[in-house]
């Protein structure tokens, strides 16, 4: 019979039709002898043949042939053209077959074959682009198109989280999209969030295909969230009533904030700020409010995506202080208001100020007198004014055998300020009490001591004897008060060395000197503990025989009346018949009065140092 080979063959592949996902295929029947050559012929017309591809056949075709070919030359017996539809993505492979019928009794008889061969892949399903593939809500997104034919129609649709819906039902090659607002409510903790648009591919009714593309949706910086009101009252009781407006040290504010996320979130924290300070909370009572004027509320409230909205608010805060007594002094004197150191009546003079606090500040003052020995607080004189700065003459309201402490109470709607003077008895050069165990000098003796109502010029040391030790007072309250005035930076440790001298130069031995100076620690923290105010006068001028009277401020109130210590300072002139005193002392200042006694003039400068 021989040796026989058989083949399947694509010519071609044309005419490939996307909008019908065709193409036109040629495909041919080929075989050889591989033994010898070959020679044969069928002229009586019974021979045939047919080709397959796929489904499609060309049936039998009947031939007459002659052939004389050589061996292993392969022999065309025939082709054929097919279209051929490809499968929906695009591609096809083609099944190939044929049979060969030589005719009655001609050899081979009949041979067959077949094969498989790739066509082209056929563009189908649009694959979309994005431009940009990132965008915040509300703004619009371009999804590109590149359809393979232009027949070709799609729809669009996106989902987002829980959310979704169709862009386009007939999009071209390009199709513009804003995303909505409302996909924020998407991600209410984030500012960006993935999303999927999905293209569906269209040749006329026909679904050609489907493609996926993801996208980010942003939160733009202006979706923030908004506060609604933040009410601002007073906090403290009755204030509001009274004065109608915010009072300073004394109103607190209650702030209430309403502030709401936007498109699904939530406010996470509130923050306020007034004067200063910040608290927490959407409703929140400040401090107490310490400035006057125009006072900022800053209320900032954050959502759960971290973005923040801010208000400002101003109320109006009036200013207010505590009543203030600046003077308060009285002397004994004649009915006209004269000086008489045997005066039954008396001069006080007042400064004090009151805050109106907007002309709604209660006010009122009183000035009341307590004899010496005796409980009961009797009134001079009362009022009610925001200041007053005079003297007010008591006519015969004291007598020359007592002395007398002065009172000055100011009273507003929050506090009252208070001041105290003393007033000797009336002066006598000397007195002795009839218990035969007191004497006054300058003044009528009242108690069971020596009292003493006169500059006094001491020429010697003063010294003072107590629990086994000597003190020379006065040169240790000298050094103290110049040390403290002169250089004030070093005012502890100055005091410090001077505790610790004079405990040395009292006797004390080493065996009772403890680590924290030439004194116990619990002496130490005594002195550690002093309250204390130090200054020096203006320049002060006093004629030869006579004496002047200069006020002093503290510059604070202390809690009780203090000691007050005196002394010239270094670069006055020559102090030898010079004198210092002080009186009308308060918890506020006090009166100097400087004494000469010699014959000339003198300007001197003095050293003060109150101590409590």
């Amino acid at each position: 019979m021989g040796n026989y080979e058989t083949r399947m063959r694509l010519i071609s592949e044309t005419n490939v039709n996307v909008a019908n996902n065709t193409s036109y295929v040629t495909v041919a029947f080929d075989f050889r002898r591989t033994d010898y050559s070959y020679y044969g012929y069928n002229l009586t017309g019974d021979a045939y043949w047919n080709i397959k591809v796929d489904t499609q056949s060309t049936g039998n075709v009947k031939f007459t042939y002659n052939w004389n070919f050589g061996q292993n030359v392969w022999k065309e017996v025939a082709r054929r053209s097919f279209t051929v539809t490809h499968n929906a993505d695009g591609k096809k492979t083609i099944n190939m077959s044929g049979t060969l019928y030589f005719g009655a009794g001609v050899s081979p008889g009949t041979l067959t074959a077949s094969g498989s061969a790739a066509l082209t892949t056929i563009p189908r399903a649009t694959t979309p682009t994005l431009s940009p593939a990132s965008q915040a809500v509300g703004s619009a997104i371009t999804i590109n198109l590149p359809r393979a034919s232009s027949s070709f129609t799609h729809k669009l649709t996106y989902k987002f989280g829980s959310a979704s819906g169709t862009i386009a039902t007939a999009a071209g090659a390009s199709q513009s999209w804003t995303l909505p607002a409302s996909l924020a409510a998407q991600i209410p903790n984030a500012t960006s969030g993935a999303g999927t648009i999905t293209c569906e591919t269209y040749n006329g009714s026909t679904l050609v295909g489907t493609k996926s593309i993801g996208f980010t949706a942003t939160v733009p910086s202006s979706m923030v969230p908004s506060i609604g009101t933040v009410s601002i009252s007073e906090a403290v009781a009755g204030l509001n009533a009274q004065f109608g407006a915010y009072v300073q040290n004394k109103s607190k504010l209650k702030i209430s904030i309403s502030a709401s996320g936007v498109q699904g979130s939530t406010i996470t924290s509130y923050k306020t700020e007034v004067g200063g300070n910040a608290y927490t909370g959407s409703s929140i009572t400040t401090g107490l409010l310490t400035s006057a004027g125009s006072l900022p509320i800053k209320v900032t409230v954050t959502d759960s995506r971290g973005r923040t909205a801010s208000k400002t608010q101003n109320v109006n805060v009036v200013v207010y202080t505590n009543p203030s007594i600046v003077t308060f002094s009285a002397v004994r004197c004649t009915p006209s208001g004269t000086f008489d150191e045997q005066g039954t009546s008396m001069s006080i003079a007042m400064n004090f100020n009151v805050a109106d606090v907007g002309s709604k500040n209660t006010k009122s003052y009183i000035v009341e007198l307590l004899k010496n020995g005796s409980t009961t607080w009797t009134k001079v004189v009362n009022g009610s004014v925001y200041s007053y700065n005079s003297t007010y003459i008591a006519d015969d309201a004291i007598s020359v055998d007592s002395s007398y402490t002065l009172r000055l109470k100011v009273t507003d709607y929050f506090t009252t300020s208070t001041a105290t003077v003393d007033i000797s008895s009336g002066f006598t050069l000397m007195d002795f009490r009839a218990t035969g165990k007191g004497i006054g000098i300058g003044k009528v003796s009242e108690k069971d001591q020596l009292e003493v109502n006169m500059i006094a010029e001491f020429y010697k040391a003063l010294i003072l004897h107590g629990n086994g030790s000597q003190y020379n007072l006065f040169d240790k309250i000298s050094a103290l008060s110049t040390q403290i005035s002169n250089n004030a930076s070093q005012i502890a440790t100055h005091t410090t060395q001077i505790a610790g001298k004079a405990a040395s130069s009292h006797g004390h031995g080493v065996a009772t000197q403890g680590a924290n100076g030439f004194m116990s620690a619990a002496d130490k923290k005594k002195l550690d503990g002093i309250n204390y105010a130090y200054g020096r006068t203006a320049l002060i001028t006093i004629g030869g025989g006579s004496y002047k009277d200069v006020g002093i401020n503290f510059g604070r109130t202390f809690s009780k009346i203090p000691m007050v210590f005196l002394s010239f300072y270094a670069s006055s002139q020559n102090t030898k018949y010079l004198g210092l005193a002080y009186f009308n002392e308060s918890t506020t200042g006090a009166t100097i009065r400087i004494t000469n006694g010699g014959g000339a003039g003198y300007s001197v400068y003095v050293n003060w140092l109150a101590i409590i």
